[in-house]
């Protein structure tokens, strides 16, 4: 619930969909609200229920991903595999900037 709790806050949502597209209090982009929500339109993403019960399946996701490439699935490393992307993360190509991310994710985290 923390972890999920906290998205919104260091997303900073506004209302309005991201420059890439991003959409929602979680911010999701296209294709991560197919992966977990197919069939649903991404309108949705915008609706904070509808927009919860996606970021409970991506989160599930990248912690069981995460573990299973022997990474362990803290607060600090699922941020970072949501701000990057799960792929960038296993591969180490994770940039400066999804580092800041997660730090500050953190920091927020820890202090709720």
């Amino acid at each position: 619930g923390r972890f999920l709790a906290t998205v919104p806050v260091i997303e900073g949502w506004n209302g309005r969909d991201g420059r890439l597209g991003e959409r929602g209090p979680f911010q999701f982009r296209r294709i991560t609200w197919r992966q977990h929500m197919p069939g649903v339109s991404f309108a949705l993403a915008r609706d904070p229920v509808t927009a919860r019960v996606c970021a409970v399946r991506h989160l599930a996701w990248l912690r069981r991903e995460l573990r299973r490439a022997g990474i362990d699935d803290n607060a600090f490393n699922c941020a970072l595999a949501w701000n990057a992307g799960l792929d960038r993360v296993l591969s180490g190509r994770a940039p400066l900037a999804a580092y800041d991310y997660a730090t500050r994710f953190q920091n927020l985290y820890l202090s709720r």
